[in-house]
Formats: C-alpha cells, sequence, structure tokens
C-alpha cells in the first residue's frame, strides 16, 4: 500500500525495478508533483520525521515539506523497491556565513551498478534528475557539478553569473534520528532562514511556480508573474491551483 499510494502521488505508473531509468523517472515525478514548503513551520506544527507521520501528510495529505521530510520519506520509498540507499549529511552554503553546521540538510546516495549518485528531492530548485558523483549533470535548463572541497564533496549550479556553491557532503551513511536537534532548530530557531520566510515551491513543465512570504512568482522559459498576495482567501487559491495543496488549517 505505501508503494502503491507514493507512486499515485507522484502520478508515476512506469518500471519500478531498481535501475538509473527508475531513479531518474522517479527523481523528476517527485519534484513535479510534491513541493517544497515550509508551511507547518510557519504555523508552529512540530515536524515529525517517523515514516508514518511523514506518510499521512506528504502523501494522505498530499502536502509538501522540506529537506528532512521529503528526502526522509524519499529514502523510504527507495528501499521499498530494493535500491541500495543510504542518508547523508549536507552542510549548506550561505554568501555571509560560509557552510552551515552537520546535519543542516538531508539528502540522499543511491549506487548502481558500481556508480554513486546524489539524490536529493527536497532542496527546492535542483536538478531534475540525480548526479553522478565527481562528475558533471545537465539538464535542458542548467548545469550542476560536483567537486572535491578538501574531505568534502561539494555540489555548484553553474549559473550567468559564475558558479554558485550550494552544500557540501560526506558520503558516510547517517540515521534520521541524527538530524533531529537540527530540524527542530530549523523550526524554532530566529536566525533559521525557515522561521523567517515562508517559502513554497514547485517544478513545473517549463519553469517554477513560487511563493516567498506573500510574492507569488510563476516562471517559465518566457515569461515571469509576479503578483502579491493580499488576501487569506487569495493565498489558499493558490495553494489549490499551482501546489496542489487544498486541505490545510492554518490555526
Amino acid at each position: 500500500m505505501f508503494v502503491e499510494s507514493y507512486l499515485k502521488r507522484i502520478d508515476y505508473s512506469g518500471n519500478i525495478s531498481p535501475s538509473i531509468e527508475t531513479l531518474n523517472k522517479l527523481h523528476a515525478h517527485h519534484l513535479f508533483n510534491i513541493p517544497f514548503e515550509n508551511i507547518d513551520i510557519h504555523i508552529r506544527k512540530p515536524l515529525n520525521l517517523e515514516k508514518s507521520k511523514l506518510y499521512n501528510k506528504i502523501i494522505t495529505n498530499n502536502r509538501g515539506g522540506i529537506c528532512y521530510e521529503l528526502n526522509g520519506l524519499f529514502f523510504h520509498l527507495l528501499k521499498s523497491l530494493n535500491f541500495k540507499t543510504w542518508i547523508i549529511s549536507g552542510r549548506v552554503f550561505d554568501k555571509t556565513k560560509g557552510y552551515g553546521p552537520n546535519y543542516d540538510h538531508l539528502a540522499l546516495i543511491v549506487k548502481i551498478e558500481e556508480k554513486e549518485y546524489l539524490v536529493d528531492v527536497g532542496f527546492g530548485d535542483f536538478s531534475l534528475t540525480p548526479l553522478i558523483i565527481n562528475s558533471k549533470a545537465k539538464n535542458t535548463n542548467q548545469t550542476f557539478i560536483i567537486d572535491k572541497l578538501k574531505e568534502n564533496y561539494r555540489v555548484s549550479k553553474k549559473t550567468k553569473r559564475g558558479i554558485k556553491p550550494l552544500y557540501i557532503f560526506k558520503k558516510e551513511e547517517q540515521k534520521i534520528s541524527n538530524f533531529l536537534e537540527m530540524s527542530l532548530f530549523h523550526q524554532t530557531s530566529s536566525n533559521s532562514k525557515f522561521t523567517q520566510n515562508l517559502l513554497i515551491t514547485i517544478k513545473t513543465a517549463d519553469g517554477r511556480d513560487t511563493i516567498t512570504n506573500k510574492i507569488y512568482k510563476s516562471k517559465s522559459r518566457v515569461n515571469e508573474v509576479k503578483e502579491e498576495i493580499k488576501t487569506l482567501s487569495s493565498f489558499l487559491e493558490k495553494l489549490n491551483n499551482s501546489f496542489g495543496i487544498s486541505d490545510i488549517r492554518l490555526s
């Protein structure tokens, strides 16, 4: 039931054998159908990283989540499909503070036929498909690079302004329980970027839809619509129409 419901949630009905082709498609379908969002943090609803709680929130209730939730649940799906996968810790780059602490970000590694791939459906605007570690991976819009930075691997994005660091990681296997302290920090601390700004974002066929605080943006390859959200009803309408979130209590 877990696998069937999950695949239905991400609108996937293809082959589920543990191959790179399947992994690529699952990764892309996840990004197109489940938003990155931190609504619960802003309504002070504690995040719960247990498998059953993540399933109820993301699959049953058609919600999204932050990295700990999205990659955490995707890990369980991949394990159920017999992928060789494990959880890793990432340290996210900030242009003023440098790289964050351990367990700042949760991502996955999947090993297929002796090749290791970075899997990340919980970083917002990220590669549509997994990245070969220590290589370059391109999609139709952008280039992501993985290289070495001392004892870490570094993930960067190539932009028109140059190379933008995203985060560093080590390939060491982690337990979900290792992330609980940082998850609590991101839910409660005024120094967390998640408490400072409401963020809801999802990949679309030709771009991305995003709400940042009270600003809605719908960006495509040729156009960008920007709109101020002035009322609660407008916000709820955007949640439903652009992000598929239709049943949420904001108080």
